[in-house]
């Protein structure tokens, strides 16, 4: 099966975001959205989910910058939404993100950053939990890189 266009629907929704410089160069993200939404299902006459819209989603990030050094933690997380391949879900998720920049020249920096690091699980089921369809293990990674500025 593939995603298809539904006959129609509705989606509302809210985000609240919030960002604060807290003193010597650390700071705060914060951001919610709730959505709400539904699909008339052409294909059985009902209405479902939306796909790709998780309910409730958040992501929280703290940092830390100054002339010479950049360092990122950010918490993202979702609940389960519909991925619009028949009636397949995708669990609730979150996985916690890191990066690091430091400045070695005023045109050259390294980066690093690091994905997954609480190695996490992407879990997908049809139409129940204990029906599972793909469970992803992909692991922490880790990225290093220059980059130069002309």
């Amino acid at each position: 099966m593939k995603p298809s266009n539904g006959a129609g629907g509705s989606i509302r929704g809210v985000e609240l975001s919030y960002q604060q410089t807290l003193a010597y160069g650390f700071g705060l993200i914060a951001n919610y959205t709730y959505v709400d939404g539904e699909r008339d299902n052409a294909d059985v006459g009902l209405q479902d989910k939306v796909p790709g819209t998780s309910k409730h989603s958040a992501n929280l990030t703290a940092y830390y910058e100054n002339h010479q050094f950049s360092a990122r933690l950010s918490y993202n997380y979702r609940t389960q939404f519909a991925t619009g391949v028949g009636e397949t879900m995708m669990d609730n998720y979150g996985q916690l993100d890191g990066s690091l920049t430091v400045k070695l020249s005023d045109n050259l920096d390294a980066q690093f950053e690091f994905i997954n690091l609480t190695d996490e699980q992407i879990y997908t089921y049809d139409r129940n939990e204990y029906a599972p369809t793909g469970v992803y293990v992909n692991g922490r990674r880790y990225y290093a890189g220059l980059r130069y500025q002309f």
